[in-house]
């Protein structure tokens, strides 16, 4: 069974996306970090197969929260989710090693179904 960790600075949003991945999605773990930092820490104990991070809680240090997490683990799946969703910024987050992009407002469901489709 795959281990996801959300990372969102919002509780409610962490809260229900765990719900929902590791209850009705099947899921064996579903972890949550409100930071960065708690992030990765987590992600060192536990190795999880997919993080999805909240763009908007993150957004100065997306960048290199992503890089670091793929060292720690480089086959790890990431989705990211955005308020200001557009097709070049898909781009350039598939690009960085981001798996996929989602608007911020997607039904926890059409996540879960992404998430089952990759792992």
């Amino acid at each position: 069974m795959a281990k996801i960790l959300i990372v969102d600075s919002r509780p409610e949003i962490r809260k229900s996306l765990c719900a929902t991945l590791a209850g009705d999605g099947g899921f064996a773990t579903c972890s949550e970090a409100e930071t960065t930092e708690r992030a990765l820490e987590l992600s060192g104990q536990f190795l999880p197969d997919l993080v999805i991070f909240d763009l908007a809680s993150i957004a100065k240090d997306h960048i290199s929260f992503v890089k670091r997490l793929q060292m720690i683990v480089p086959k790890v799946a990431i989705f990211m989710l955005t308020d200001k969703y557009d097709s070049a910024a898909e781009k350039r987050a598939i690009a960085m090693g981001i798996t996929a992009v989602f608007s911020r407002f997607e039904e926890p469901a059409c996540i879960l179904a992404n998430a089952k489709a990759i792992l």
